[in-house]
């Protein structure tokens, strides 16, 4: 079956044939129809705009007229959920996954006025997990350009691959045999099969790899096949990157993006990390919205997908930090550079090391101690018995993750809306 889709390979090929005269359009073209079709079947862009998009005929107008559309955050999506569907999509069929007790670590594929729909939910780091819709062939459109990346920059077939994360539907753990429930045992069987393996290429995300690193270092595992480790799902920091090249002795790779869009950005061979302009409409921008074009200026990332129109992510502000870098890349990719920066700035008072941390720890905590069942952790904390609970877990899930129990947590509580202010760590 081709990753991400629940599609075997014959039948990917054929649905991707069917849709090839749109992939290749321009940009432009792409842009154009999308904005056309939101104006007019979803209810948030409704009505918006004067003028019309399919009126427009050049790629400045249609980039100006982009720019006059609201930045929108995930926090008002979730808060008016039914007016980012397409009206093609029945609410009715979705809403109870929205306001539901789902598992997120897994997909869900639905129907919906005979579109087939697949709902991928984020990790719940900054709050309860949040799904974005896509039909089949978006998911199909997207994870092609996915390997157009991959091949761009050097890597290798999917048959080479060992995808950890994303899997589709039910099988949500990747190895072929029963998952143990005790750590080391987990790690040491699951690292000793991926030894004897063939697969060149492991999709992985950094708090995995980070759990794996201590056992490979200990047991002094080679893997003889394996070629590149492609991070996804977390930001990894140069040094850390090297650590990894050394440790597991191959090329890391960081295939940087989000549930919501998919790939963003992807590293090439030289290290540097190249939009994605093929998928989506990249911008940088300030705390007041305003276009940043300038280099090494830190702005927030905001992504506009070219293809999702049912659940349109248009100007779309992820929560992440980056600049433009200056450098003509000798990989001869022309698109535009960009540097990640880590930690986004609403978890108070983190840094660096400890923003990567507090993300980890927070997901194993949601993943080890089932708590999905909230609206915020925030919310939660008010209780003097849920405190306990959550402060237990994360000092045991950050304990973990750092590698050490000689650390020292302190705990702030501040009343605030925004679900990110939740914990301090030093």
């Amino acid at each position: 079956y081709y990753p991400n889709t629940g599609l075997n390979c014959f039948q990917y090929c054929k649905a991707i044939n069917r849709r090839m005269k749109y992939i290749e359009m321009n940009n432009f073209e792409k842009l154009k129809q999308l904005l056309s079709y939101i104006q007019s079947n979803v209810d948030f862009y409704k009505n918006k705009f004067q003028n019309k998009y399919s009126n427009i005929n050049s790629e400045a107008e249609l980039l100006r007229e982009l720019k006059n559309i609201p930045i929108v955050e995930k926090k008002e999506i979730k808060s008016n959920l039914k007016l980012f569907l397409s009206n093609s999509i029945r609410f009715e069929d979705v809403k109870d996954f929205f306001y539901g007790d789902y598992d997120f670590k897994k997909e869900y594929e639905i129907k919906s006025n005979n579109l087939s729909c697949f709902l991928e939910f984020t990790s719940g780091t900054s709050g309860s997990p949040f799904f974005s819709l896509k039909t089949l062939q978006e998911r199909l459109i997207l994870g092609n350009y996915i390997w157009r990346q991959r091949r761009l920059h050097g890597i290798v077939n999917t048959s080479e691959m060992f995808n950890f994360i994303h899997n589709f539907g039910e099988c949500w753990y990747p190895f072929p045999f029963e998952r143990e429930n005790t750590d080391e045992f987990r790690i040491a069987k699951e690292l000793n099969f991926l030894k004897s393996s063939p697969y060149k290429l492991w999709h992985i995300s950094q708090y995995k790899l980070e759990s794996y690193s201590r056992y490979v270092i200990e047991n002094n595992l080679r893997f003889e096949n394996l070629m590149v480790i492609e991070n996804n799902g977390s930001y990894i920091s140069p040094s850390e990157k090297e650590r990894y090249e050394e440790i597991f002795n191959c090329r890391v790779v960081d295939n940087y993006g989000c549930r919501e869009v998919w790939n963003i950005a992807y590293d090439c061979k030289f290290g540097n990390m190249h939009v994605n302009d093929s998928t989506l409409y990249f911008e940088l921008v300030d705390e007041f919205g305003n276009i940043i074009d300038e280099y090494n200026k830190t702005g927030y990332v905001v992504v506009t997908s070219l293809y999702q129109k049912y659940m349109p992510f248009v100007r779309y502000k992820t929560g992440d930090l980056a600049y433009y870098k200056e450098e003509k890349c000798k990989c001869g990719n022309k698109s535009r550079i960009i540097v990640l920066v880590p930690g986004r700035n609403k978890i108070l008072g983190t840094e660096l090391y400890g923003n990567i941390i507090f993300k980890n720890a927070i997901v194993r905590i949601l993943v080890l101690h089932n708590l999905k069942n909230f609206e915020s952790i925030v919310k939660i904390c008010r209780n003097r018995e849920q405190k306990e609970e959550i402060e237990r877990a994360f000092i045991e899930s950050a304990n973990y993750c750092i590698g050490t129990n000689n650390n020292t947590f302190i705990f702030k509580y501040v009343e605030v809306d925004d679900s990110k202010n939740i914990f301090t760590s030093i």
